[in-house]
């Protein structure tokens, strides 16, 4: 049984261009524009949105993608619970 991993990336400059699209090609059932590194990259730099990219590795071979953007939703009712010092940060 492979050993799975996960990542999450503040920018998509984090992860390998070739394996992000490899993955995508190869894994997505419509292989869309705008799944591809080069789209996700362009959006980011036009937009500064928050990125929280994941990927997965099976015994470190990229094996699945998900680009994800985040934005503070007005009048939500969540708050970061941790030290008020201290933003929370991905590992």
């Amino acid at each position: 049984m492979p050993t799975y991993t996960t990542s999450v990336h503040e920018s998509i400059t984090e992860v390998n261009r070739r394996e992000w699209n490899a993955v995508v090609a190869h894994q997505s059932d419509t292989g869309c524009v705008f799944e591809r590194y080069e789209w996700i990259e362009a959006y980011e730099d036009a937009t500064g949105a928050a990125a929280r990219h994941v990927e997965v590795r099976a015994d470190g071979t990229l094996v699945g993608v998900h680009p994800t953007f985040v934005r503070p939703l007005p009048g939500t009712p969540f708050r970061f619970l941790g030290p008020r010092n201290r933003a929370p940060t991905a590992s």
